[in-house]
């Protein structure tokens, strides 16, 4: 599978949950997959999409703008979102 795939999908699932470890759950992979994933997603984008605190995820203006008009972008590549 595309890496790059796998780093947006990292990012949808955080976006939908602001969570790494629901995104992990759903997603089937480690809570340190999905944040070293955004934090290379971020890297290479060269700005940060969220904002992590101790409790919680929240996505910053460029990662709200992401979400904005990724939607139907991302469908395509997007897995089936269903709550656990």
């Amino acid at each position: 599978m595309n890496t790059d795939l796998n780093l947006l999908r990292f990012f949808q699932a955080v976006a939908l949950t602001h969570s790494f470890r629901a995104a992990a759950d759903h997603l089937g992979v480690t809570r340190s997959a999905v944040s070293q994933g955004i934090r290379r997603l971020e890297d290479g984008l060269g700005i940060a999409l969220v904002q992590r605190t101790t409790r919680n995820v929240r996505l910053t203006e460029a990662g709200l703008r992401s979400t904005n008009r990724s939607p139907g972008r991302c469908r395509p590549w997007a897995r089936p979102w269903r709550k656990p």
